[in-house]
């Protein structure tokens, strides 16, 4: 099964939504967040805060095709 990246998905003809993988939201994006919050983000969190402002507006529509990560949802049973 392949790995899904951080970043813009879709299913089917679906609104595409965004991901964020665990580790880039812990390592990387929240504590930008914070330090930007905090009014202390030096050149680099602010550098992954702007990242994460263009992955959310890849969410738009008009954005295009590309760099879209097609998924399929299923639903499985929970263990008893």
């Amino acid at each position: 099964m392949a790995r899904l990246e951080t970043g813009k998905v879709q299913e089917g003809d679906d609104w595409p939504g965004i991901f964020i993988r665990g580790d880039n939201a812990l390592m990387a994006f929240s504590p930008a967040l914070k330090a930007l919050i905090d009014g202390s983000a030096s050149p680099i969190e602010m550098a992954y805060c702007e990242s994460l402002l263009r992955l959310l507006n890849s969410a738009d529509v008009a954005v295009g095709e590309n760099a879209v990560q097609r998924v399929t949802i299923t639903q499985s049973e929970q263990p008893r």
